[in-house]
């Protein structure tokens, strides 16, 4: 087979990819969840006083977290590979594609710490900046990564939990 050939058959099935004409493997998902609902949790997340234990010692964490940029939803790099078909950001404000399956929004605000025994300020309005994903079409997997010069903050889903609920997983200052 010539050299040609095998580029002229390539590019027929290339172009015939049944991708291109039913979408992500043809089904169509929406999601569960809106703007406000992730809003919501950066609300339960600065109405809460966080205790967590450093070093054998309890510190009381307060954060005032926002969002910092509009969000938009991406493909997996995975998900992309697999399939030919380009897929657009998802909007708060415009209909979502069907392959579309994450969900992140910028957040940024301050933390401040204190140590609970002493009643020490630690760290006062700790600058942090980091991302809320969900994960699917439904707000069921939620984490929020938030970051600073010097460590870093993690939230994650209580697991087992009737409604969801973050837990701060890890903390560094």
């Amino acid at each position: 087979m010539s050299t040609y050939t095998k580029w002229g058959v390539l590019g027929f099935l290339w172009l015939a990819n049944p991708i291109y004409f039913t979408g992500c493997f043809g089904e169509k998902y929406e999601f569960t969840f809106e703007h406000s609902d992730m809003l919501a949790l950066l609300d339960e997340i600065n109405e809460k006083t966080w205790i967590y234990e450093v070093d054998g010692k309890d510190v009381e964490m307060r954060f005032t977290l926002e969002q910092e940029g509009a969000e938009t939803a991406s493909l997996n790099i995975g998900e992309f590979l697999a399939s030919a078909h380009a897929c657009e950001s998802r909007s708060f404000v415009a209909e979502a594609e069907a392959c579309i399956t994450n969900t992140d929004m910028s957040v940024e605000g301050v933390v401040s710490i204190i140590d609970v025994e002493t009643q020490e300020v630690i760290q006062e309005d700790l600058s942090l900046s980091g991302d809320m994903y969900v994960y699917g079409y439904h707000l069921d997997n939620v984490s929020l990564d938030l970051y600073h010069d010097g460590g870093s903050f993690y939230f994650g889903e209580v697991p087992e939990a009737e409604e969801l609920t973050l837990q701060l997983d890890s903390a560094e200052w």
